[in-house]
């Protein structure tokens, strides 16, 4: 056997044991009392070895380097959910997910200068919000669409460095750690439209920091 040939086995044995040592979780989440699909719903591996969120259409998928005994879904306005795993039946799941009520406190509205609220709250931006600094890793996804059908997609998993609210906004940064972007677009689209979001646009509408939006 030539080295040529030995190197492109060996290549091959370790892509067909790197992909035997993956485990694939995937199905469609959906609202129990309606049977709507639900976008953008977290769901974690045990122990949170994985994690991804479901798509415009309700749908994930999950690869772990081991099975899980279970999978947890969490969703704004939803009750959280741990959906136990068998051998052999982690593919195509269908997962429900009940809705959850949440009730506020009395707020009572009365008439007042907008002007004067606005700038009421400019005056209390130092006593309530944190001048401590913090790292989060994020989840950003933008989509657009023609008509039913999506044009573009962008998905990036990122690190956002948020400053406490006595520095600059320049401080802010977001960096990208794994990203990746579709693009259907076809010749009769007219779509005239420039998107204007990214990764970074939670850090430009923060208006607590970037006071001249306001």
């Amino acid at each position: 056997m030539t080295r040529t040939r030995l190197f492109i086995t060996m290549v091959l044995l370790t892509v067909l044991l790197t992909t035997r040592a993956q485990s694939v979780v995937s199905g469609v989440v959906l609202d129990r009392q309606t049977g709507r699909t639900l976008a953008n719903v977290s769901v974690t591996a045990e122990g949170g070895k994985a994690h991804t969120v479901t798509n415009e259409e309700g749908r994930f998928v999950l690869k772990t380097p081991q099975m899980p005994k279970y999978v947890q879904l969490s969703h704004i306005s939803y009750k959280t959910r741990r959906q136990p795993l068998m051998e052999g039946q982690t593919e195509n799941l269908r997962i429900l997910m009940t809705s959850s009520t949440v009730e506020l406190s009395e707020v009572i509205i009365s008439p007042d200068n907008p002007q004067k609220i606005v700038q009421s709250a400019i005056e209390r931006i130092e006593e309530n919000y944190p001048k401590k600094s913090e790292l989060v890793r994020c989840f950003y996804r933008e989509t657009a669409r023609h008509g039913s059908r999506f044009i573009s997609i962008a998905e990036a998993v990122t690190e956002m460095y948020k400053s406490g609210y006595d520095k600059d906004p320049n401080w802010d940064a977001v960096a990208i750690l794994k990203g990746r972007r579709l693009m259907s677009m076809k010749a009769k689209d007219t779509l005239g439209v420039k998107i204007q979001g990214g990764p970074v646009l939670p850090l430009m509408v923060d208006v607590a920091k970037n006071r001249d939006y306001v």
